[in-house]
């Protein structure tokens, strides 16, 4: 399974911490070189997501055997006052999905996993839905059956509006055998996102 924090020009605004306000001058254009800027950037903290964070996952099957891909929990590990910083809104150039999870974290428990049922289900998820909609051309839907050599790409958007919030998901699949899970981090971390001081509640 691959999976990463997507830091596309197109589909993400900043806040970029204060000491860094050059990073600006250079966050204008969607280039290949200006993806691999926001890689470099987000993984040394100078910048962080606004609002929304989206976990690009491939997942698929290696083995001779089909697997069933069954939950997606979405675990918020730390939650405080939204960071400081300089808003940088993203480049206009497209934002769409075939297959998504869209997760309002501002609701959600911190230090404890919840399911991807609660979350297509839950009231408090609601606005997080009919957001999805506006994305995701169909909801991700589970269970859901790899064949040998098949593939499920989906992406997990975090949105936080009135915090800076650390969360990571998990995957639970089955393999005929036994119930495994798999962690879906941003490399060897959190997916991290973050409302700003001056904005915090906007969208």
């Amino acid at each position: 399974m691959l999976t990463s924090a997507y830091n596309d020009p197109c589909l993400s605004d900043w806040i970029i911490t204060p000491g860094h306000d050059e990073l600006g001058k250079s966050m204008t254009s969607a280039t290949s070189e200006m993806r691999a800027l926001l890689d470099k950037a987000e993984a040394q903290g100078e910048i962080t997501h606004h609002s929304t964070v989206k976990a690009m996952v491939t997942a698929s099957s290696s083995t001779d055997r089909s697997v069933q891909l069954r939950d997606v929990t979405i675990t918020v590990t730390r939650r405080t006052e939204p960071l400081p910083g300089t808003y940088m809104r993203r480049v206009p150039c497209g934002d769409s999905f075939d297959v998504g999870l869209y997760v309002d974290l501002d609701t959600l428990p911190v230090g404890l996993p919840v399911s991807y049922r609660y979350l297509q289900s839950s009231p408090q998820q609601a606005a997080a839905r009919a957001e999805a909609a506006k994305t995701n051309a169909k909801d991700l839907s589970l269970p859901h059956t790899l064949s040998k050599d098949t593939y499920l790409s989906m992406v997990l958007t975090g949105r936080s509006l009135a915090h800076y919030t650390e969360w990571h998901a998990t995957l639970t699949w089955w393999d005929g055998e036994a119930v495994r899970t798999t962690d879906i981090k941003n490399g060897t971390g959190p997916f991290r996102v973050s409302a700003s001081a001056s904005l915090a509640g906007t969208p």
